[in-house]
């Protein structure tokens, strides 16, 4: 993803978006493997906000908007697990959301 990040900040999204695309796939796997990883869950959780900012940046709000919620459900799995603090993060993908709704 770091990687996607640099392609994304140097404006090449369909580089950014092959290898947000290939960390959410690692992210899959190591979930399927260790389902009660929370590190796993919190993975998820980031590629799919990531590969909602590339569906954004290219105006595929409904694309955006999906990967959004499937962030947020990742958030939700993980959020009361002690590992910290996240309805400010929650906050932050409600917002988003109910802006690409509108």
């Amino acid at each position: 993803e770091k990687l996607a990040d640099i392609y994304l900040q140097k404006g090449d999204v369909e580089k950014a978006l092959k290898h947000y695309q290939e960390g959410l796939e690692l992210a899959e796997d190591i979930q399927n493997r260790r389902p009660d990883s929370i590190e796993a869950k919190r993975d998820l959780s980031v590629s799919h906000y990531k590969l909602s900012t590339v569906h954004e940046f290219n105006k595929e709000f409904d694309k955006a908007l999906e990967q959004l919620l499937k962030a947020r459900a990742w958030v939700l799995e993980f959020r009361g697990c002690g590992y910290g603090d996240f309805d400010y993060i929650i906050g932050i993908f409600e917002n988003k959301i109910e802006e690409m709704r509108l």
